[in-house]
């Protein structure tokens, strides 16, 4: 018989070290050394998502005499943590002049793994020109194979040469 076991039922995230779980323990009266097998099933792609599914793990403990005992066992494993996504700092060029601006695609991780979609979805694209006295706010959105996403937004700032600026320059551009 089983003397320790896990919960029958718990939910996990897709990352989870399995710390919150135990392995059952059996003991038997007359055998002290009864035989223990795991037979492990998978229920992969649970609602349409690859990063959730149904483990189901079957115990079965047996001694020498054929006598046995089953423990059951389900994990449903679900990804609703949104990827993390970071966006360049804030642009600051000085012009007089039209100007174009380049930067980095923002950086992306995720605790579940699997790919991650990156769309830009406000302001123009990056090379494109910037006029003078402007600010342009940049936004983008990173979704994960769930569904899950998160937005970052950072600003282009061409202030028109001769103006004040402040201190956080990254970039100096004149006639």
């Amino acid at each position: 018989s089983f003397t320790i076991v896990p919960p029958a039922f718990i939910t996990v995230e897709c990352d989870d070290d399995n710390a919150n779980n135990i392995n059952p323990y059996a003991v038997d009266g007359c055998d002290g050394t009864p035989s223990m097998l795991l037979d492990i099933q998978y229920d992969f792609n649970k609602n349409g998502c690859p990063n959730s599914y149904l483990a189901t793990y079957t115990w079965t403990v047996g001694d020498k005499c054929g006598n046995t005992a089953e423990y059951v066992q389900k994990i449903t494993v679900r990804d609703t943590t949104p990827p993390v996504i970071a966006c360049p700092a804030n642009i600051e060029i000085v012009s007089s002049v039209d100007v174009p601006v380049s930067w980095a695609v923002p950086k992306t991780k995720d605790n579940c793994g699997g790919n991650i979609a990156i769309v830009q979805i406000a302001g123009p694209p990056s090379g494109s020109i910037f006029e003078p006295n402007s600010i342009t706010t940049i936004t983008y959105i990173c979704k994960d194979q769930c569904g899950n996403s998160s937005k970052c937004s950072f600003t282009v700032s061409v202030k028109k040469a001769g103006t004040k600026t402040g201190n956080n320059i990254s970039g100096n551009v004149t006639d």
